[in-house]
């Protein structure tokens, strides 16, 4: 598919007739694959948690419920449009739709072209969908801190149609905007300021201290492996140690399904030029590990770890 993005205003006002189809589980995800690839260069500005790399990840990690995901698909004549993903689930007396997400990243979306009137769209498929018991809903949600007010999802809600629906607004938002570094550590608190140069100069009298950004496809898996063994050493990885409020070990070297998830978006987006991960070591010894995606000018930060003993040092703080 071409690689450039086709910026809304080039774009024409539909006069196809909508069409809503239902893909189930990774057998879905393969049948609408191509067309997927094709709608990312129908919107200018691609989120992670709409990339099909993320989908082949998240189903094939937790394959006991990948038939649950389907994905309702608009077309207009054979044009893929819309890609609209859906957790369904039994809860109590009610049939409840969600959009999926996993443990590297809480938000989920939508995936809808530019030029398509996202409420129009919606409204459409959801009157198909609650045509039948089977594929209706009586509650819709988005779990946790899922959605940004700008989210493609966000936007279709907020219509004036009869939908009933509540909004919770999160107590913190976890996006940096990120500026030219002196702009960035100018605006930083000075007693945060001179904490960060404290921890440098101590972690230098160490030894040898450097970051390494770890990009090429052939390296990154690797690179997975230390972060992988690194956190294994703290508290995540100890079933005896917990800190309150996470009652069970959550290292990523404890799950299998962990492990495939992570490796799997690693190679994924390595092959894309979109997957990073971050050394930070002292005499050649790692000591910090930070797994990053890189999409569109927008950096996530999908996991990070350091040696314990190394606190003093702020490893965390240093390499964000």
């Amino acid at each position: 598919p071409p690689t450039s993005p086709i910026l809304p205003e080039k774009l024409v006002q539909p006069t196809e007739e909508l069409a809503i189809k239902c893909y189930r589980g990774s057998k879905g995800l393969d049948e609408i694959y191509a067309g997927w690839l094709q709608l990312k260069t129908l919107i200018q500005t691609q989120s992670y948690c709409q990339h099909t790399a993320r989908f082949r990840a998240y189903l094939a990690s937790i394959s006991s419920m990948s038939g649950d995901l389907e994905f309702w698909v608009a077309f207009r004549g054979k044009r893929l449009v819309a890609v609209l993903p859906l957790l369904k689930r039994r809860s109590g007396p009610y049939r409840r739709a969600s959009l999926p997400r996993d443990e590297g990243l809480y938000q989920s979306d939508f995936a809808i072209a530019d030029g398509e009137n996202k409420r129009n769209l919606w409204a459409s498929a959801r009157k198909q969908l609650n045509a039948s018991r089977a594929t209706g809903w009586d509650v819709f949600s988005v779990p946790g801190e899922g959605a940004l007010e700008t989210a493609t999802v966000v936007q279709c809600l907020d219509s004036e149609d009869r939908l009933t629906y509540s909004r919770v607004l999160a107590q913190r938002c976890m996006i940096i905007d990120v500026l030219p570094y002196e702009t960035t550590r100018s605006n930083l608190k000075s007693k945060f300021r001179n904490n960060l140069k404290r921890s440098e100069r101590r972690l230098n009298e160490q030894g040898e201290a450097r970051f390494r950004r770890v990009r090429a496809p052939e390296e990154i898996e690797g690179a997975l492996e230390q972060l992988i063994e690194l956190e294994l050493t703290g508290w995540k990885g100890q079933t005896d140690n917990q800190k309150a409020g996470y009652p069970n070990p959550s290292a990523i070297g404890l799950h299998d399904w962990k492990q495939k998830f992570y490796r799997l978006v690693a190679t994924e987006f390595a092959r894309l030029g979109g997957a990073e991960i971050v050394l930070l070591e002292v005499d050649g010894r790692t000591i910090g590990a930070q797994f990053n995606l890189l999409l569109n000018e927008t950096c996530y930060l999908l996991k990070t770890t350091y040696d314990e003993n190394t606190t003093g040092f702020a490893p965390g703080h240093l390499m964000i």
